[in-house]
This record gives C-alpha cells, sequence and structure tokens, in this order.
C-alpha cells in the first residue's frame, strides 16, 4: 500500500457512511488476492489512537519486533487522536489503513459497515483458540457469526488502595474482607467512611474517587441488575429504577456520605491518590500504573489492589477489550494478520505487560506465572486481575457513543453527582437527548 500523509482531515465522519461502504465495495477480492501471499515483502499500515509518548513507545517496541520476526515485512506507525472519526474519513477517501486500533466503545462503527475482516477462518487455520480470550472480548467483536478484532490488550479492573491510610486509622486491608466474601457495595462505604479524615498536615483525606463517566459507571449499572441501553442498542434505558439506584448511589458518595471528592475538587481528577497520596481508594484500569508507581517512589503511597466490589445483584466489571482489525481494502491482509498475530503472541503480550499501561488479552499469558513475575509489580495480584476479567461485560456500545452519547451522558452525571441536579432529573434530561441517536444507524 502507498505511503499516505495524512495532511488533512474533514469534519463530518457521521455522513460517512455511504463512502465508508463504496471503498469497502471489493473487499472480498482484496481479501482473496491478499490471501496465499505469505511472506512477500509488505508494508502494514497500523492505525492507533494515543494519548501521547506512552502508547507511541509501546507500538514503536511492538513494530522493532513484529519487524525482527518478519524480515519481510515494515510496519508503519499512524498514531491520532479522534481516531475513529478519522478513520472513517480515511476510509471515506480511500486511504484507509491496513489495520486499526479497535476498542470496544467503537467497535460496531466499522463491524457493522462491513468494513472489517472475518478473522475467524484465519485463527482457525492457525490455531487460534477464541476461547483463550476473555469473555467479554469474544462477545465484543463478534457479530453475525463472524468475528472482527484479534484481541491484544485488556483495560484491566480492579480497586487500587493505598495501605498508608489504612495503617494510619487501623482498617483492615479490602483483600482481608473479599476473603471473607465481605467486600460489597456497603463495605465499601463502610471502609471508605472510616478512611475519610485530616490529616496531621491537615490535608483531607478521601475515602474513595468517585467513578465518573459511563465508561465507568456502566459497571455500578450492571452490578445493580441495570444496563443503560436495550440488547439491541436502539433504546435508552436510562431511566430505569436500576440505572437510577446505581447513580444515586454513587452521588450519594459525595454528597450524603462525604467520602469522594466532589466534581471540581483537584482530589476529583486523574491526580488523586496515583501521585499525591490524597485518596485511600480508586476504580481503574491498569492505566492508572505510571502515576501509583511514582507515587510509590516518592513515599506517599504503599499501594494494594483487590478486585471490585460486588454490587447488590452482580459481580460484574467493566473492562475495555482492545484489538486489531483488519480494514477488508488492505492489499496486504496476510502481512496485517502476522502483525495482528504478534501483537497478541506471548512475546508481544509481554511488551504490552511491560508498559504498565494494560494487561494481557490473552487467559493463558494470564495464567503464565513466569510471564507474570517479569512484569507485574511486587503488590500486583495477578489472580485479581484474572478473576476481574472473567467476570467482564461487553461495554454497550452505540451509534453515535463517541463522544455524542457519552458525552451527553457523562454531562448530566456530573450534575447529579455534584447537586445541581437530582439524580432523576439527570438522567431524564441525558434520557431524551440520547434516545433520539439510538435510531440513528451506525
Amino acid at each position: 500500500m502507498a505511503h499516505v500523509t495524512r495532511r488533512a482531515f474533514v469534519g463530518g465522519a457521521s455522513a460517512l457512511a455511504a463512502s465508508v461502504l463504496a471503498a469497502c465495495g471489493a473487499a472480498g477480492q482484496s481479501e482473496q488476492s491478499a490471501a496465499g501471499k505469505e511472506g512477500q515483502p509488505a508494508t502494514v499500515q497500523f492505525y492507533f489512537g494515543t494519548a501521547g509518548q506512552p502508547e507511541i513507545q509501546l507500538y514503536t517496541t511492538i513494530k522493532e519486533g513484529f519487524e525482527k520476526q518478519y524480515p519481510k515485512y515494515k510496519l508503519e506507525l499512524l498514531p491520532a487522536e479522534n481516531e475513529t472519526e478519522k478513520a472513517l474519513t480515511l476510509m471515506a477517501a480511500g486511504t484507509p489503513p491496513d489495520v486499526y486500533w479497535n476498542r470496544v466503545r467503537a467497535s460496531q462503527v466499522f463491524i457493522r459497515r462491513d468494513a472489517l475482516v472475518d478473522i475467524l477462518p484465519l485463527m482457525k487455520r492457525d490455531k487460534l483458540p477464541q476461547d483463550d480470550f476473555w469473555p467479554s472480548a469474544v462477545r465484543a467483536y463478534a457479530y453475525k457469526g463472524g468475528y472482527y478484532g484479534l484481541p491484544t490488550s485488556s483495560s484491566s479492573n480492579a480497586l487500587y488502595f493505598n495501605k498508608h491510610h489504612f495503617r494510619a486509622v487501623g482498617l483492615p486491608l479490602p483483600t482481608e474482607l473479599e476473603k471473607q466474601g465481605k467486600w460489597t457495595w456497603d463495605a465499601l462505604i463502610d471502609t471508605a467512611r472510616k478512611l475519610t479524615h485530616t490529616n496531621a498536615a491537615g490535608k483531607k483525606v478521601w475515602g474513595f474517587r468517585r467513578p465518573t463517566g459511563l465508561t465507568l459507571t456502566v459497571q455500578y449499572m450492571w452490578q445493580n441488575g441495570g444496563t443503560p441501553f436495550s440488547e439491541d442498542r436502539t433504546q435508552s434505558l436510562i431511566t430505569s429504577a436500576e440505572v437510577i439506584g446505581a447513580e444515586q448511589w454513587i452521588a450519594d458518595l459525595v454528597l450524603k456520605h462525604q467520602v469522594s471528592a466532589p466534581p471540581g475538587d483537584p482530589e476529583d481528577s486523574d491526580n488523586g491518590y496515583r501521585v499525591n497520596g490524597a485518596v485511600a481508594m480508586e476504580q481503574a484500569g491498569r492505566y492508572a500504573m505510571p502515576g501509583i508507581v511514582q507515587g510509590s517512589q516518592n513515599g506517599t503511597v504503599d499501594p494494594g489492589m483487590v478486585v471490585a466490589p460486588k454490587g447488590p445483584k452482580k459481580d460484574t466489571t467493566r473492562g475495555d477489550d482492545l484489538a486489531a482489525s483488519i480494514l477488508k481494502s488492505s492489499k496486504v491482509v496476510e502481512a496485517a494478520w502476522a502483525f495482528s498475530k504478534y501483537w497478541a503472541s506471548e512475546e508481544g503480550q509481554l511488551v504490552v505487560l511491560k508498559s504498565n499501561r494494560s494487561y494481557t488479552s490473552r487467559r493463558s499469558v494470564a495464567r503464565n506465572a513466569a510471564i507474570l513475575k517479569q512484569v507485574l509489580n511486587p503488590w500486583e495480584d495477578g489472580e485479581a486481575y484474572f478473576t476481574g476479567l472473567q467476570r467482564g461485560e461487553v461495554f454497550p456500545v452505540t451509534p453515535k457513543f463517541v463522544p455524542q452519547v457519552r458525552d451527553t451522558f457523562d454531562r448530566e452525571e456530573k450534575l447529579a453527582h455534584g447537586g445541581t441536579k437530582t439524580v432523576r432529573d439527570a438522567m431524564q434530561t441525558a434520557h431524551t437527548e440520547i434516545a433520539p441517536m439510538l435510531k440513528e444507524p451506525f
């Protein structure tokens, strides 16, 4: 595939569906022409979202390993922000990449436009078992009997805590409550209440960082027996009793129990206990690790972790399974597949884990003590990660989820958590604005 500079992107990606489908019209032919060319020299263009230098370094290391293992193949890195809309723009312009860094929250945008290669035949051919990936990832990238993304990493879910604060008030660690089967929503509130105090230096220590944003708070909806959208993603269920109950529980952390910093407080942002030790507990994925490690190094954090507490109805957790998806328009499908396989291989997963930002997509790697010993921090608990990922549910992807649905919900949720609106009123407004979006095609 010829190199494309990507100098300019046009707006309005939502209007590109017809053009995207046209660009992918000869997909079957390109797929077949690429098949059987395994080993021929090729350059694979890999398009991925980035939060900055850490991601670029991760994929640079993946690139080096891939090119060493497959000398005839080269990997071209194409980092971008707002990657979903820009990828749609490239596809409509007839200059799509070969491999797209897919993630659950946007996966259906490409799958339902018939823009991706069904990799299930390739997995079967190369004896790559689908059940070695987390259950949520298997469900997330499956559609009408096909499979459209090879899982390459997972945003693991856990509750991280700072042992310094537990020792300061003489509390048992959450791991002890989990062993006793007592780690629940009620136990979390009770623990957070006892942890919340003003320390000797006059600084407020918060018991628990407020979960915020639909991509995180959906876990509490599930655990309360609800879900924000119908199974077919055409109806909003945001005003259901289960969803409102979950959101009220979170709002009460701030407004009633006063164990979480309110919206707008500096300790409500991502610089909480991860860096300065001002928050005792936080639900997060391994993406929080750089800040936790920094806090550990400067002595403000003595970290520990435990699986998320059980809710009133379920023990479901929230994950975010990422995958390598191959565009049907690619002329180098075999090379793109080789890159995807390398990324998901033990060697590639070792790179993912060493990045200290994500967790492995492979259940077998998560059970490989020799690998985990090389990459996990001494205090990290591989069993807790495994348990949480086994409990993971598929994120409820909708049309326009990124960014319209997400941003609308998050705006109203923030108002509810801050007490500007009641939870019921905020969810009603979110429902009214989001419901029409769900009627639009992917």
